[in-house]
């Protein structure tokens, strides 16, 4: 029981850290968009535009290909940008694909689901980019508690993202449109909060 004390404490400490806190909420936010998608997605692409079942994990394994490839070419650009810098960039692209997979969609009478389904490997592919390098940004405060924040900023994610996520369901219409709209807010949310977070930090 003490251990487990130990443990919780340590998570709270952590947590109240304001230096936590960016990394925190860039994760949330694209944890949010990966659950969007994630909880979305079968009823988008089988339902909407009639993907068959053999080849929706091809359709959905993309974004998962997408991610490896940016995690590939993070460790490249790293060499060149400072994990803050990535997250920014990460997060524009991001902002980007997710405007104009939005704005298709309002403007589309029958959207095709070839453009749907790059814009969202686009958007989700960054989603590796943001989370190391918020983690790995934000352990660089607590060399000797690494293993503490990575798991509390991985934890704060994955509960918050799911929660979000599950707002698909709720507004769910058959469309790819509430899915796309919450992916959008998601990273929306996330890339507001971070940049009210840094400029309190500095003011």
């Amino acid at each position: 029981m003490e251990g487990r004390s130990n443990f919780l404490a340590s998570y709270w400490q952590l947590a109240r850290d304001r230096r936590v806190w960016p990394g925190m909420i860039s994760i949330i936010g694209t944890y949010g968009v990966m659950f969007s998608f994630i909880t979305a997605s079968p009823t988008v692409y089988m339902g909407y535009f009639g993907v068959s079942p053999e080849l929706f994990p091809l359709a959905f394994g993309s974004n998962v290909i997408g991610m490896l490839i940016m995690g590939q070419l993070n460790i490249r650009l790293l060499k060149r940008y400072s994990a803050a810098a990535l997250i920014v960039r990460g997060q524009l692209v991001q902002l980007v694909a997710g405007s104009l997979l939005v704005g298709y969609l309002l403007l589309s009478d029958q959207p095709q689901f070839v453009v749907v389904l790059l814009m969202t490997v686009s958007f989700i592919s960054c989603h590796s980019l943001v989370v190391s390098n918020s983690i790995s940004s934000t352990t660089e405060y607590f060399p000797d508690r690494a293993g503490t924040t990575t798991a509390l900023l991985s934890a704060s994610g994955f509960m918050a993202g799911a929660s979000i996520g599950s707002l698909t369901g709720l507004f769910a219409d058959g469309t790819p449109l509430p899915m796309a709209v919450i992916m959008l807010l998601a990273c929306l949310g996330g890339v507001v909060m971070r940049g009210a977070l840094a400029k309190a930090e500095f003011s």
